[in-house]
């Protein structure tokens, strides 16, 4: 092991660091909560959890999210975690390859909702947060972009690791317990990159490994020992061909993550922010549009599906989503339905949409997400180059942006609650206790699903 080498150790000891000394992480922390519960909120709609949730049927003291549903807390986590990530708009790592937020939050609040007798405090939850964010960060750095080239999935391989830091923290682990819980999570993640092409079923690798991740942290507060030396003899070797050791950033990591402002996979906002950005410079109707060239490096191209057959598909479609977005004014998670699939104006313009590969593009992976626009129409040919995707920490959005979005997707489920769950998050370190957060994402909702009737595990119709 070299001297830069990261061990269970120095990640235990970094974990229980995470977040407190800094106002940005702190803000960054309540901003990403809320963000997530609007995600999920988007993924209880989409309805791909459901096929989850009949399969689980053990009773206890947690909830899955806006059902009512009493669950055993290993039940309720999968499943909340499931919806977290369904919709694939919570935030990102470009560091990383993986999403940190669909792993921590709904871990932190499910263990914490199963928790009643001797329920956390706020601080706690927002530690609990940081922590997992650190350790996913932090080790998920070492082993992109290798990790993913090798066939994994960058989220569900980090999963175990940074749920064991937040539950770890939950519970007040002294460091050494934090230590083997994260040396018995790091053998449990499982997730492969080709599960992306069915995306509706890919969140129940990350929901798996969050389990996992709570079991070893469980199993290290009654006394279990990991291998205090696995991430360099074991988990780097076999998911990265070894560890790449990087420096210290300049700030706290979790400021280095981004948010997503549209629907589907990351790999497309960089080419539909810059299509939009040219069709305000050069408005012409969709039909008008003789061709569109998109240019993108070979880690974006190999997660495009170039002719998606259902909505799931359609999310790793970068000419689906420029083309929905032309036609339609479309860019959120409920653009990909089956209907906008089948619209044969969206379809005319798929047809004259090129995703193409340019080596140059892959110099800047993955510290830049960079695509190249051309759009051909009666005024000539117009072209735009972006390196950063809008709510990259490069092209931020105002905390008031992501309000919006939170709005926008939480409102159809939490109703009348969308304004108090979102002040509550805002100011959730002044607030005396999680009750009122917890109790508003486990009330059963208008048209909560009760696990008979017709299946609805498609996209949103619309």
């Amino acid at each position: 092991m070299t001297a830069d080498a990261l061990d269970v150790r120095a990640l235990a000891q970094r974990a229980a660091e995470a977040g407190a000394p800094d106002a940005k992480v702190r803000e960054a922390t309540r901003l990403r909560v809320l963000d997530l519960i609007g995600c999920a909120c988007a993924g209880y709609r989409i309805g791909t959890w459901r096929s989850l949730a009949r399969a689980l049927d053990a009773p206890g003291p947690a909830h899955s999210w806006f059902e009512g549903a009493e669950r055993a807390t290993a039940d309720a986590l999968r499943v909340n975690v499931f919806m977290s990530h369904a919709a694939y708009m919570e935030d990102g790592s470009r560091s990383t390859g993986g999403h940190p937020s669909c792993v921590v939050t709904p871990t932190a609040l499910t263990v914490a909702g199963g928790l009643r007798a001797a329920l956390p405090r706020p601080d706690d939850l927002l530690a609990a947060v940081a922590s997992g964010y650190e350790v996913f960060l932090r080790v998920g750095e070492r082993a992109y972009p290798a990790i993913v080239d090798r066939g994994f999935q960058s989220t569900a391989v980090l999963a175990p690791l940074a749920s064991a830091a937040a539950t770890a923290r939950l519970l007040r682990l002294p460091e050494t317990e934090t230590m083997h819980a994260l040396a018995i999570a790091a053998s449990l993640g499982a997730g492969l990159k080709a599960a992306l092409r069915a995306s509706a079923t890919q969140p129940l690798q990350v929901a798996q490994g969050c389990e996992a991740g709570r079991v070893a942290a469980l199993m290290a507060a009654a006394g279990a020992r990991g291998h205090e030396s696995i991430l360099a003899e074991g988990f780097f070797p076999a998911y990265a061909n070894g560890e790449r050791v990087v420096p210290e950033p300049s700030v706290p990591r979790m400021l280095g993550t981004y948010v997503k402002m549209h629907g589907g996979c990351r790999g497309n906002h960089a080419p539909l922010d810059a299509f939009l950005a040219l069709s305000r410079q050069h408005p012409a109707p969709a039909a008008d549009l003789r061709s569109v060239s998109v240019h993108v490096d070979r880690y974006t191209l190999a997660a495009e599906i170039e002719h998606p057959a259902t909505p799931a598909q359609a999310q790793f479609s970068i000419a689906f989503a420029i083309a929905v977005a032309a036609v339609h004014g479309e860019t959120s998670a409920f653009a990909f339905t089956q209907r906008r699939l089948e619209d044969p104006r969206v379809r005319a313009l798929m047809a004259r949409i090129a995703v193409l590969y340019d080596p140059a593009l892959d110099a800047g992976y993955p510290a830049k997400r960079a695509s190249r626009v051309a759009i051909e129409t009666a005024s000539g040919v117009h072209t735009l180059s972006l390196d950063y995707p809008a709510g990259e920490p490069e092209n931020p959005v105002a905390p008031e942006a992501l309000c919006r979005k939170y709005d926008e997707l939480a409102g159809p489920v939490l109703g009348d609650d969308t304004d108090r769950v979102r002040d509550f998050v805002l100011d959730l370190e002044r607030q005396p206790t999680l009750a009122p957060l917890l109790d508003a994402l486990e009330r059963r909702r208008a048209h909560a699903w009760t696990g008979t009737g017709p299946k609805h595990d498609q996209a949103v119709a619309g």
